[in-house]
């Protein structure tokens, strides 16, 4: 099943097509509730024009590659955690190992340079969205704003999920009508991990299964603890997204974000690669920051649920 999921994921985000001649179709990805068992196949339209340098879809598959990343770390450390008992700092350290050895194995088809995920260099990173965004210099002040306003929107979802997702789609929304866009592509990466994160926390089944490994490593292996039946999945998905955009920066905000090179990647792979291609022309020119982010992502929501309900 491991391998399974690390092949599959692999193959998905650098397939250009599928037997068909084409991806398979996704629902309207602005309200759209994605399965853990979802596609990493990119939605792009059939008519968009190569002048239509940075839209959203190019940069969805951001998202999609975390939930795989979590359904990888449920397979491979919390569905197994009832197992055996672990000490806190040793749980922390297993799920930091399996988020980067996936994020490594699903980049790695992608590579035109060399970089690495450390397991070990993830646990550093935690801190409020307000102090990382401070210190980023690389940032416009549109981008803060925005990155700030997603933070929110998951710190208050109060299981209301329609509501976290209008208010995402309004963030989009402007985005998409800034005038500069120098700034969409990582504003727009950063709202596909919320995006999907909130989608996948939020389903019943999916925060069931994890809390059903929880709880029962916790009555066997933890003296007093009490059965948990809900998780606050507004602050698991912030701290899914915080460590996202605190990943990224923490390694370097390339420049490699901005600018003709990014807006290159999209339009020579749409022009020669397919939809596909999108992905891997994108993740070789941002490179380590952006796989350490998607790693962040992973680490920090699943490291969540343990501070919430274990340790």
């Amino acid at each position: 099943m491991k391998r399974f999921l690390l092949i599959a994921a692999a193959t998905v985000i650098v397939a250009s097509c599928s037997q068909n001649g084409g991806l398979d179709a996704v629902p309207d990805h602005r309200t759209q509730t994605l399965s853990s068992k979802g596609s990493l196949g990119l939605k792009h339209s059939a008519i968009q024009s190569i002048d239509d340098d940075v839209t959203y879809e190019d940069f969805d598959f951001f998202g999609r590659i975390h939930n795989q990343g979590l359904e990888y770390v449920y397979e491979t450390s919390i569905r197994k955690l009832p197992e055996r008992h672990v000490t806190e700092d040793a749980f922390y350290s297993g799920v930091a190992e399996v988020s980067a050895q996936f994020i490594n194995e699903v980049c790695e088809p992608t590579r035109s340079q060399s970089f690495d995920v450390s397991s070990e260099a993830l646990l550093y990173y935690r801190k409020p969205l307000s102090d990382v965004l401070a210190g980023a210099s690389g940032l416009s002040n549109f981008q803060k704003d925005v990155l700030l306003r997603i933070d929110t929107i998951l710190l208050n979802a109060r299981n209301n999920r329609a509501s976290v997702m209008a208010n995402l789609v309004n963030i989009q929304d402007r985005i998409e009508e800034h005038v500069d866009d120098d700034d969409k592509p990582f504003l727009f990466s950063a709202l596909s991990v919320a995006r999907h994160s909130a989608n996948y926390w939020s389903d019943p089944g999916t925060s069931a299964k994890w809390l059903d490994a929880v709880n029962e490593f916790g009555m066997k292996y933890r003296g007093g603890f009490h059965r948990t039946f809900a998780i606050d999945w507004g602050k698991v998905a912030e701290a899914d997204y915080n460590g996202f955009v605190d990943a990224v920066i923490g390694y370097g905000f390339s420049g490699a974000w901005r600018g003709p090179a990014i807006r290159g990647a999209i339009i020579g792979s749409l022009t020669t690669g397919g939809v596909g291609a999108v992905a891997a022309a994108i993740l070789n020119v941002v490179g380590h920051g952006a796989a350490v982010g998607a790693a962040g992502a992973v680490l920090k929501s699943s490291l969540e649920i343990a501070r919430q309900e274990l340790f």
